[in-house]
């Protein structure tokens, strides 16, 4: 069945551009037309600026690209209300691309590099100013390209048909998302003076020819908490309110989540973690403890699906052995309503700083 190629406008357009904090709202109400899912792509220029011509340390997560400059993504429909609230989006690209591709995939696949994605954060200062060692700096307008990760691009329909998203049945579908402070998503000696403006936005996505009775539809969703650990003995507990298939938790010092020293999607090893076990509810499920941290990392990678099918991911010795690669997860089946948690022996309690854990259970729904 022929595809029509659409694009939709913000609903408030400002020619000028969005600055950090604006929030932008895309509404796709095409009577007679399904959104054909999976190829929902959000495209614009982004222009950085304020990089000293001088030195040019501004950096960014270079595994994730343009997807660090937005957060609270927010999907919903008339008919059924809120599909996904994702509030700690950009960690959630890192996580999933970071388990699923190696760092090659990442920098070099050209969906990706649309994505403003390159082989390591130092290489993000180049794309931002795109100006030689010699040469002035100048505002550089970079386009970019993004499959936003969100349920609408993680779908499959019960027939195995092209997924679609039935005008009829859900009526107008809008998706919100706010971009990020600079302190969000730049790090580095000159991140404070850097900021960034985003023009020419749209939301393009592939459109099919409505019909009567549409199969139903599987979305992948995400049930997401952030709690903080300030003890060598930490318990973090969450009841789940819909069935989840997996769970996969990450990590990051609290110190480090608006600094210019350190990335804030950053997969930081727990200090002196020693051991991590999984408590459930149902006690025919448990887990046997987690005593290693290559147990504890790999049972993450497992986590993932795409990753665990692919064997691939970015995790190196070096990143192992550095604690910049780190994650606790688990493929399990967890029933609605029942309650999870992780007890963590760390020495964290030994610290400055606390950490704060994110853990993100991987869910679906069915329209």
């Amino acid at each position: 069945m022929a595809l029509t190629y659409l694009s939709v406008p913000p609903t408030a357009q400002k020619p000028a551009g969005y600055v950090p904090g604006d929030i932008v709202d895309f509404v796709i109400a095409s009577p007679g037309l399904d959104v054909a899912l999976n190829t929902l792509r959000l495209s614009g220029t982004l222009t950085v600026t304020g990089i000293p011509n001088a030195t040019r340390l501004v950096f960014s997560d270079s595994a994730i690209g343009i997807h660090g400059f937005i957060n609270n993504l927010l999907v919903s429909t008339a008919n059924q209300g809120t599909i996904s609230n994702q509030s700690a989006y950009p960690r959630w690209v890192k996580m999933r691309r970071t388990a699923s591709r190696a760092r090659g995939d990442i920098c070099t696949a050209a969906s990706n590099v649309a994505e403003l994605t390159a082989g390591d954060d130092s290489k993000m200062a180049t794309i931002f100013a795109n100006a030689g060692v010699n040469n002035p700096i100048t505002d550089n307008a970079i386009a970019f390209s993004a499959s936003l990760d969100i349920p609408l691009n993680n779908a499959a329909a019960a027939d195995g048909t092209t997924p679609r998203l039935s005008y009829g049945a859900v009526g107008e579908t809008r998706i919100s998302l706010r971009w990020v402070a600079p302190v969000e998503v730049f790090y580095g000696t000159d991140s404070p003076a850097a900021s960034y403006v985003v023009t020419d936005l749209r939301l393009d996505y592939a459109a099919l020819p409505g019909i009567a009775k549409p199969p139903p539809i599987i979305l992948s969703t995400l049930v997401e908490t952030k709690q903080v650990i300030n003890g060598d003995v930490a318990q973090i507990t969450a009841t789940l309110p819909v069935a989840a298939s997996a769970v996969h938790s990450t990590f990051l010092a609290v110190a480090d989540e608006f600094s210019t020293s350190a990335v804030n999607t950053k997969l930081a090893r727990l200090p002196g973690i020693s051991r991590a076990y999984l408590l459930l509810s149902d006690v025919s499920s448990q887990v046997p403890p987690l005593e290693t941290v290559e147990d504890m990392v790999e049972g993450y990678l497992q986590s993932f699906p795409e990753g665990a099918m692919l064997g691939r991911s970015d995790c190196t010795l070096a990143k192992l052995s550095s604690g910049d690669f780190f994650g606790i997860g688990r493929a399990l089946p967890l029933p609605a309503g029942s309650s999870f948690g992780v007890q963590l022996d760390s020495s964290v309690g030994t610290l400055a700083t606390p950490y704060y854990c994110y853990l993100f259970f991987r869910s679906s729904i069915e329209i």
